[in-house]
């Protein structure tokens, strides 16, 4: 089965393709740092008391245990939510994210040794798939292809419009790679989904 990413990804998403390549690398791993942090609170499993929030939300404070993004990445991994592959990527997404976010000469995917980490992504050339939905705009009648992600007893997908194109660039792999953690951590975060959403791994 296919589904679609959420309206708010969606719009996350088409607004970081047309922005600069800085807001790309950082604003994609504040996306991911956020649903990881959500399925962690999740994986939790706290008590509704005060006192219990009070402890989550320092637990996750930028000066938390967990607060840094990379921190996450590696709790989330000794939770069995990635395979070592995946733990692989996201880390060195996040130490892409990092230098967009705190270097200003660092303004390009082009830039070599971030261009070396953008060939390095393992998973997208094993898990990205050409498109298999479509939205019809009622205005116009016109059909156009639409990022979604499947999930089936050969795995979870990534369906790409224009796939082919996205992994040839450094930039284009590291938004899809992006989008492949952004819909996986989707998928395992939706309730509606029970016999898919709670599979682990995630990645």
């Amino acid at each position: 089965m296919w589904v679609a990413f959420s309206a708010g990804t969606r719009q996350a998403f088409s607004e970081l393709e047309s922005g600069s390549e800085r807001v790309i690398g950082v604003v994609s791993g504040g996306i991911i740092d956020s649903l990881l942090t959500d399925a962690i609170k999740d994986e939790l499993k706290l008590d509704s008391s005060e006192h219990a929030r009070k402890v989550q939300n320092d637990f996750f404070q930028p000066d938390g245990a967990v607060g840094a993004f990379g921190a996450k990445i590696m709790l989330a991994y000794l939770l069995g939510y990635f395979t070592p592959e995946a733990y692989d990527d996201l880390m060195k997404f996040k130490y892409i994210r990092n230098q967009f976010a705190h270097y200003s000469q660092f303004n390009s995917f082009d830039i070599q040794h971030i261009k070396d980490r953008c060939e390095k992504f393992k998973l997208i050339d094993k898990r990205i798939r050409p498109p298999a939905a479509t939205v019809t705009y009622m205005a116009s009648g016109k059909t156009v292809p639409l990022d979604s992600y499947s999930t089936g007893p050969d795995g979870f997908y990534l369906n790409v419009v224009n796939y082919e194109e996205s992994l040839k660039t450094p930039k284009g792999r590291f938004v899809a790679t992006a989008k492949l953690f952004c819909a996986a951590l989707e998928l395992y975060l939706t309730p509606q989904l029970p016999d898919l959403a709670r599979h682990k791994p995630v990645l």
